[in-house]
């Protein structure tokens, strides 16, 4: 699909990527000057996209933390609705890990796993579950790593609506396989457990052949020991690493019992 020259007051200047319902462009607001990044949804993919980024928008309102992308303005375009972002200069945690050509160190997994749990500390503490926190939605910018895209997120407490699936199959905690579960913070929990693992260990805990094998493990198997794989890695970010994965949401740790122990090792 061709990139529109203008969105509203908004001059496209680049792509920066394209998903299943949305494409994610570099542009220039025309009356200051500022760049932002746009998100501008297909024509016709979803009747209920306004409604999803009306939802977006509301929530990412009322967070405001140097660690999760800031939401600046709404519209429609030609009746597709579109969301304005601050524009984040860095790659995908993704995209950095597969073009880093080494095992991550030590302290960079701690430096962004402490980024991270403090960009859900301001989520959680605004009652907000992120629930897709992959690390496509994570970019590394400005020194720090900052979460993106809330299109997911739900306030604590809200049921599922049977929407559990609609997120990174790699970050998927085992009650979001349940049908129209209660969303929790212990949901974005597990999502950074698998995080930290990735980045550790170079693996996912429960890799699978297929997506349909990998939740199957991801109900029934145990993760590996970090250690197998790293035994540099410091116990107490071992012993987190596997809490965050345990499979019943309640004997997980908060975020501010992750923070404590990234902070501590961090430098």
């Amino acid at each position: 699909m061709p990139a529109p020259s203008f969105v509203g007051r908004y001059r496209i200047e680049r792509t920066i990527g394209h998903g299943a319902n949305a494409s994610v462009y570099g542009a220039c607001n025309i009356d200051d000057g500022a760049r932002v990044a746009l998100k501008l949804f297909h024509d016709g993919v979803d009747a209920a996209a306004p409604v999803r980024v009306a939802r977006e928008s509301a929530i990412a309102r009322g967070v405001h933390h140097p660690n999760v992308v800031r939401t600046l303005e709404v519209g429609r375009w030609e009746g597709r609705p579109w969301l304005a972002m601050e524009l984040l200069d860095g790659p995908t945690l993704l995209d950095w890990l597969k073009g880093l050509g080494r095992p991550v160190l030590i302290r960079e997994a701690l430096r962004i796993g402490r980024d991270v749990a403090a960009g859900l500390e301001s989520l959680h503490s605004a009652d907000i579950v992120h629930r897709d926190l992959g690390p496509a939605n994570i970019v590394l910018a400005a020194g720090r790593a900052h979460l993106i895209d809330l299109g997911s997120a739900r306030r604590i407490g809200e049921r599922d609506g049977g929407r559990g699936l609609h997120a990174s199959p790699g970050c998927l905690a085992p009650e979001r396989l349940v049908r129209d579960n209660t969303c929790t913070p212990a949901e974005d929990m597990w999502s950074l457990g698998i995080l930290l693992y990735r980045m550790t260990t170079g693996l996912h805990p429960f890799a699978a052949s297929s997506n349909a094998a990998m939740m199957r493990r991801v109900r029934a198997d145990q993760p590996p020991s970090v250690h197998d794989s790293r035994p540099d890695v410091p116990s107490a970010l071992s012993l987190l690493i596997i809490g965050l994965l345990s499979k019943a949401p309640e004997d997980r740790p908060t975020v501010y019992d992750a923070q404590r122990v990234l902070k501590r090792w961090a430098v």
